[in-house]
C-alpha cells in the first residue's frame, strides 16, 4: 500500500474490509425465571500486523449477562378512588360543563379501562384451559366520596364519607351516578379510610389468588380543605379609585368634589371587585391538609401508587390575591400526596379530566397486562 498517500491508504483499507462480516447484536432471554438477560455481539475484524502471518480476518464475539426485576406474573390489582363531592363540584368547569357531570362521565370511562384488565386476563386464562367460568380474580375497586356538612346534633360541620367498598368488580354506573355535589371540603377522613382499606387488600387477594396486589389510589379535588389556622394577616393588594354609580364608570383621578362619584377600594387583579375599605388576607393553613398528606404517605409506604388530580384549579386573570393563595395551597397538597411529579396532574376542565383519567387507566392496564404477557 502507498503509505505516503493518506487518501490511497484509506481507499485500500476500505476496499480490504469489504469482505468482513458485519457485526450484529442478539438479545437472549434464556433465563426468564431467574430474571437474567444476555446481550451477545458477533462480527469480524482485521487486526493490524496479523496479515504478516497470513491471517486476514479474525472472528470475535462478546456476551454480557445482567439481571432484571421479575414481577409476579399473578399479581392482581386493587384500585381506589377518593373523589371530592363538595358544593363547588356543581359549578361550571370554565368550558361549559358542570364539574360533577364531567366527573361522572370520566369515572364511567375509567371503569371501562379497569374492566378491560379483567376481560383480557380472563381470556388469557381460558386460552390455557383455565378459569373457564371467567371468574374475576384480578381486580378489586373501591370509590369514596367526601364533603363536609352541618351536623345539627353536634352543632358543627362534620365530614361525610360515602363509600362503595372494595369488591371483585368495577364500580357500577348507578353508584357513579349517585354522586351529589354539596357541602364543604375536607379530604383527611376519606384518605385515612382509604389507607385502612388498602391495608386489608393484601389479605383479600392472598385468600383468593395467593398473590399480593398492585395498588393504585386516584385522589381528585376541585378545591381546598377548610382553613383551621390563619397567620400573618395583612391588607389585600389593591388601590382606591372613584366610581360613578349612575354611569358605572371608573376614574383613577380624585373626584371627591364631583356629584355621583364615590371613593372605593379595588382589588389588584380585578378593578370591578370593589369594596368601601381594603380587604384583609392571611396566610391560611389547614390541619386537614397535614392529615391528608400523612395518609398519602402511609399509602405510598404500603406500596400504593397515588395519583392526585387538581380539577378546575387554574388561576384566572381576575382572581383575587386570596383565591390565588387558595389554589397554591390546593396544588401543594395534591403534589405532596402524589407518588411523584408524574403522578400529579392538573385538569382545567372536564375534557382535561377525561384525558388525565385515560392516561392513568392506560398506566394501570399496561402494568397489569404487560406483567402477565
Amino acid at each position: 500500500a502507498p503509505y505516503d498517500d493518506k487518501e490511497a491508504v484509506y481507499r485500500w483499507r476500505k476496499g480490504r474490509n469489504k469482505d468482513l462480516e458485519e457485526p450484529y447484536f442478539k438479545i437472549k432471554y434464556d433465563y426468564p425465571e431467574q430474571g437474567l438477560v444476555t446481550a451477545v455481539i458477533h462480527g469480524q475484524t482485521r487486526p493490524a500486523f496479523m496479515g504478516i502471518v497470513g491471517v486476514d480476518n479474525v472472528d470475535f464475539s462478546a456476551a454480557s449477562t445482567v439481571a432484571y426485576e421479575v414481577r409476579d406474573l399473578k399479581d392482581p390489582v386493587s384500585v381506589g378512588l377518593v373523589l371530592d363531592n363538595s358544593g363547588s363540584m356543581s359549578l361550571d368547569d370554565g368550558n361549559g360543563t358542570v364539574r360533577m357531570t364531567g366527573l361522572k362521565s370520566t369515572v364511567k370511562t375509567f371503569m371501562g379501562s379497569m374492566y378491560s384488565i379483567y376481560l383480557e386476563l380472563a381470556q388469557q386464562d381460558a386460552e390455557r384451559g383455565e378459569n373457564l367460568n371467567y371468574e374475576n380474580i384480578y381486580i378489586r375497586t373501591n370509590m369514596m366520596t367526601y364533603a363536609t356538612k352541618y351536623n345539627y346534633g353536634l352543632d358543627q360541620y362534620a365530614e361525610v364519607i360515602t363509600e362503595r367498598p372494595f369488591e371483585w368488580s368495577v364500580i357500577p354506573d348507578y353508584k357513579i351516578e349517585g354522586m351529589v355535589a354539596d357541602g364543604g371540603t375536607n379530604s383527611s377522613g376519606a384518605m385515612a379510610l382509604m389507607n385502612t382499606r388498602m391495608l386489608s387488600e393484601d389479605q383479600a387477594h392472598l385468600d383468593k389468588t395467593e398473590s399480593e396486589p398492585l395498588k393504585y389510589v386516584v385522589f381528585m379535588t376541585d378545591g381546598v380543605n377548610a382553613v383551621t389556622h390563619r397567620t400573618n394577616c395583612r391588607q389585600e393588594e389593591g388601590h382606591y379609585h372613584w366610581l360613578h354609580w349612575d354611569s358605572w364608570t371608573i376614574d383613577e383621578a380624585n373626584r371627591d368634589d364631583d356629584w355621583g362619584w364615590y371613593k372605593v377600594w379595588a382589588r389588584e387583579h380585578d378593578e370591578w371587585a370593589m369594596s368601601w375599605q381594603p380587604g384583609t388576607i392571611c396566610d391560611e393553613s389547614s390541619s386537614y391538609d397535614a392529615a391528608t398528606i400523612n395518609s398519602c404517605n402511609q399509602l405510598k409506604a404500603q406500596g400504593a401508587d397515588v395519583y392526585s388530580i387538581g380539577y378546575a384549579l387554574a388561576i384566572q386573570p381576575t382572581d383575587s390575591q386570596h383565591r390565588r393563595a387558595e389554589i397554591a395551597r390546593a396544588n401543594a397538597l395534591l403534589s405532596s400526596c402524589s407518588s411523584g411529579d408524574e403522578f400529579f396532574h392538573r385538569a382545567d376542565n372536564a375534557s382535561a379530566l377525561d384525558a388525565v383519567f385515560d392516561g392513568i387507566g392506560k398506566d394501570i392496564v399496561e402494568d397489569t397486562i404487560r406483567i402477565r404477557g
